[in-house]
């Protein structure tokens, strides 16, 4: 059978000519692509690992056996951020051109992919404090209550929750100072300790593939402890 060519080329010259486009393009473009931006991060971190170590590598008869190996660890680190960052982030972002995609090295798959569509209905949330400062959110859609499928092309939902105290305004989604994404439903949130004992109000909308927040929000309520 034949092999498909990797998009990622393997010799050093080419990987350093290729990440050096590739980054630079996630790093300029980050809030157009509607990037994860913990993952930018961590690819800018890996890069400056890499790039240190080549530097040193680069220099004919300049370098050790271990300033090589350190280089190949950084190489083969940052490859993997790369190739995570063009599959999750970019081969079927919506917020991406084709001409985008090509522009940092990654294959183009718009054609064989339906852009993540913003849900329209709000998640079925059932919530209880587990141990202390600990809240079990079980969320489903209202189409599927018993086996907790998400909606097409969403990832799970996001929720914001904020505190006060008997007697003060509740807080509106806008307000709220506490903000988790959950994934597979049951899923945990922690609460900090200075809130304990005050009362709060969650909202929650689902999240889609290219972080777009549904349209519609559940709210859920209770105390701290």
């Amino acid at each position: 059978m034949a092999r498909s060519k990797d998009w990622i080329p393997a010799k050093n010259l080419l990987f350093k000519e290729f990440q050096d486009t590739f980054c630079a393009g996630a790093d300029d473009n980050q809030a157009g692509w509607v990037l994860d931006p913990g993952k930018v991060t961590i690819l800018l971190k890996l890069q400056k690992t890499y790039l240190g170590f080549y530097a040193i590598t680069a220099v004919k008869n300049g370098f050790t056996g271990l300033d090589e190996a350190n280089t190949a660890s950084a190489k083969k680190a940052l490859k993997k951020a790369v190739r995570t960052m063009g599959i999750d982030e970019m081969k079927t972002n919506a917020n991406m051109t084709d001409e985008d995609r090509l522009s940092v090295g990654v294959h183009n798959d718009s054609g064989t992919h339906t852009a993540a569509p913003i849900e329209k209905t709000s998640p079925v949330i059932q919530g209880s404090n587990k141990g202390s400062l600990g809240y079990q959110i079980i969320h489903s859609s209202a189409g599927s209550i018993k086996s907790h499928e998400l909606p097409a092309g969403q990832i799970g939902i996001i929720t914001k929750i904020g505190f006060y105290k008997k007697g003060d305004p509740v807080p509106t989604e806008d307000l709220c100072t506490q903000m988790d994404i959950l994934g597979k439903s049951p899923a945990m949130i922690t609460f900090n300790g200075t809130n304990f004992g005050l009362l709060f109000i969650g909202f929650a909308r689902y999240i889609n593939s290219r972080k777009q927040l549904g349209l519609v929000a559940t709210t859920f309520t209770g105390v701290v402890s």
